[in-house]
């Protein structure tokens, strides 16, 4: 029987002006125990030494790839030219500063299946720095944050985030037609536009509970501020837009309107982010 000599996993990651924060990151991936993975590192024109520490760092590694961009040509175009340019059987997006638990990729291995799109729990800094969490799309149109830290096991979701996505070889092909994020929605919501495209196309989407990757960016996109409402108000338009081209009910455009009012609302006057309890009244876990 013939086997597939590619790599199981194919990491891609997207920099700009990461600096030293992307060599922690392929450190963390470098510790882990599983290794049948390789590694792909798009640029994004760094006007800093980004370039320069990847050069020092991994020249000659045959297992990082280092892509360069002769100009920022932003997320969705930038990864996705990371992607093109892998070879991996599953396609794995993650921030530039992401970081990976030990055994992150070995519980990946014995999780995933080529029937789903898939993520992990994540823990992110600017949600809670001791809180493991997964995100669903709510009601109201944007993504809410469930505390999964006492759970195990695989969940069923209707949100998979740019930052940990994992898209296996074949649903990329035959579903996407060769592209994870259209780079015609507007930044903040490319991942809402793939999660809606997958849930369109019948693709199941599922998040792993048994592990987490962690997202350690402090900047605080919740206190009340000038800076951060008006980065609202720009992720409400980008929300209609991306509703307006994934259905033809009016119904969900008005909805993620309204959320100029409802997020604050959601935040500051609900449970943030929510129990396990709740999330397991919203989803299934197996």
């Amino acid at each position: 029987m013939e086997t597939d000599s590619r790599p199981l996993f194919s990491l891609v990651f997207l920099t700009w002006n990461a600096g030293e924060a992307i060599l922690r990151t392929l450190e963390s991936v470098e510790q882990q125990s599983f290794t049948d993975y390789e590694i792909v590192v798009v640029d994004n024109n760094s006007q800093d030494d980004t370039l320069q520490l990847l050069r020092n760092a991994h020249s000659g590694d045959d297992s990082v790839r280092i892509v360069e961009n002769e100009q920022n040509r932003g997320f969705s175009r930038g990864i996705n030219r990371g992607i093109r340019e892998s070879d991996g059987q599953y396609i794995c997006c993650y921030n530039h500063d992401t970081l990976f638990p030990d055994g992150y990729l070995r519980t990946l291995s014995e999780r995933v299946t080529p029937d789903a799109v898939w993520t992990t729990a994540r823990r992110n800094y600017r949600v809670s720095s001791e809180r493991t969490c997964v995100r669903l799309l709510s009601q109201y149109r944007f993504t809410l944050p469930y505390r999964v830290d006492s759970l195990s096991g695989v969940a069923e979701v209707n949100y998979v985030p740019g930052d940990g996505v994992i898209v296996p070889r074949g649903i990329y092909r035959d579903v996407l037609s060769g592209q994870v994020f259209d780079p015609a929605m507007p930044l903040r919501v490319e991942d809402v536009d793939l999660s809606l495209r997958l849930a369109d196309a019948g693709v199941p989407m599922r998040a792993i509970l048994d592990t987490q990757s962690i997202h350690p960016d402090n900047d605080d996109m919740y206190a009340p501020s000038v800076r951060n409402f008006v980065t609202l108000a720009k992720m409400i338009r980008a929300r209609v837009v991306v509703h307006r081209k994934n259905t033809d009910s009016l119904l969900p455009i008005v909805i993620a309107a309204s959320s100029i009012v409802l997020n604050p609302l959601v935040i500051y006057c609900t449970a943030y982010p929510r129990s396990a309890d709740a999330f397991l009244n919203v989803t299934s876990v197996s």
